[in-house]
């Protein structure tokens, strides 16, 4: 990731904290848990990208011992 990447990366966080914060009337030491709840959704998707084939494999040698 480039730093122009993280900035815009770390932007866009901020902008999507003040939102969330702001609509959801949260006070600042109240709306980590949310965010916190995203960013293992993001993370989670990002593991799941990476090991999808693998996963996939899997998924189908079951399906073919299942029905044998």
């Amino acid at each position: 990731m480039t730093d122009n990447e993280l900035k815009e990366l770390k932007d866009t966080l901020w902008h999507s904290a003040d939102i969330l914060r702001a609509s959801a009337h949260l006070a600042a030491n109240k709306y980590g848990q949310p965010i916190l709840g995203l960013i293992f959704l993001r993370y989670s998707d990002i593991l799941y990208k990476q090991h999808k084939k693998a996963i996939e494999e899997e998924y189908h040698r079951e399906i073919r011992l299942l029905s044998s």
